[in-house]
């Protein structure tokens, strides 16, 4: 049936048929999140023998909580499982795109305000050339001693690598070079090994690395490439260096001309990859764990330096790179 409203001279038809309530969502079944979150730890995740964790206990104990997260609390229990891993890799995004990451190394808290470029400006003779979109900077420093601050291993297709050959070719004539990565979060493998192919004279395997079943994976040939740097290196490190970043420590210091100063780095290695499960969540999470070449995990326990330098926010107010300073005393800078 059909009613004829006259409001203000203008006919509006409207229908007597009657609206129904808007149908009430469904609530997630945490549990089901739960399986698949458990699920994807048991075939992929590298470390569970490492940090003895034990799923079938770990699913049983919050499978006893379950009633606790449904709904908007499925984040909750996310972060919970997650974050109980102590891995810095691992994270989860939302089925809105939020990404939620529940562990941060203490290490890398600690020193991420401990180094400063602009600090290390002032110790220059000349000024930073910035080079791969910044990624890359070099100049030289006292006495004749080059340096270079690679503030990330992010891939950029082949422009990344010609720039560093560059730099290795602007600084070839020092009498040493500080390699500096404090701050680095790390990025590619591929990069890393690129970098490290300049200060080789015979071919050089890459890192170990471990499977989740404890299988070692195949491991890559790095082959020296020109021009190469064959002089005394310092290779700064802190906490905040991390995932290939330390890869790249690690096969840097297995070299005889390089010596690496600062602090223990933060202590993560896990190639992570990201997998869908129920209602659109999505887990960040390790597949492969490095190992050095004594094979130690690096997941934790990080790379501790030749050379222990401690520096704090502190010295950076007082206008004073501790790490720095002492890389220079030993190059004679």
């Amino acid at each position: 049936m059909k009613l004829r409203i006259l409001l203000c001279g203008i006919v509006v038809l409207t229908s007597c048929t009657m609206l129904s309530e808007p149908e009430t969502p469904k609530p997630y079944d945490a549990a089901l999140v739960l399986h698949d979150t458990m699920h994807l730890l048991r075939v992929h995740y590298p470390f569970l023998t490492f940090k003895n964790i034990n799923v079938d206990s770990l699913e049983a104990y919050y499978s006893g909580k379950i009633s606790n997260y449904e709904g908007d609390e499925i984040t909750t229990l996310l972060f919970a499982i997650l974050g109980g891993l102590k891995d810095g890799h691992v994270y989860f995004k939302t089925p809105s795109g939020i990404i939620v990451k529940p562990y941060s190394p203490p290490r890398a808290v600690r020193d991420r305000y401990t180094f400063s470029l602009n600090l290390v400006k002032k110790y220059l003779n000349s000024n930073l050339h910035s080079a791969a979109g910044g990624r890359i900077m070099y100049g030289t420093i006292h006495q004749n001693i080059g340096y270079i601050y690679l503030s990330t291993f992010l891939r950029d297709d082949n422009i990344w690598f010609y720039h560093f050959a560059d730099a290795i070719s602007a600084l070839n004539a020092t009498n040493g070079l500080i390699l500096d990565v404090r701050g680095n979060g790390g990025g590619s493998d591929v990069t890393a090994y690129a970098v490290v192919s300049h200060f080789l004279s015979k071919n050089f395997l890459s890192p170990i690395w471990i499977d989740p079943n404890g299988n070692e994976v195949s491991r890559t040939t790095i082959h020296p490439v020109n021009p190469t740097y064959l002089k005394p290196v310092i290779l700064l490190q802190n906490g905040a260096c991390f995932s290939s970043c330390e890869g790249f420590i690690d096969m840097m210091r297995e070299l005889p001309q390089v010596t690496t100063l600062g602090d223990t780095t933060g202590g993560g290695s896990g190639a992570p990859r990201d997998f869908t499960i129920s209602y659109g969540y999505t887990l960040h999470l390790s597949t492969i764990g490095e190992m050095t070449y004594q094979h130690q995990y690096i997941e934790w326990n990080g790379l501790p330096p030749d050379t222990l330098v401690r520096q704090s926010r502190t010295d950076l107010e007082r206008q004073h790179d501790p790490q720095l300073e002492t890389a220079l005393e030993i190059l004679g800078g």
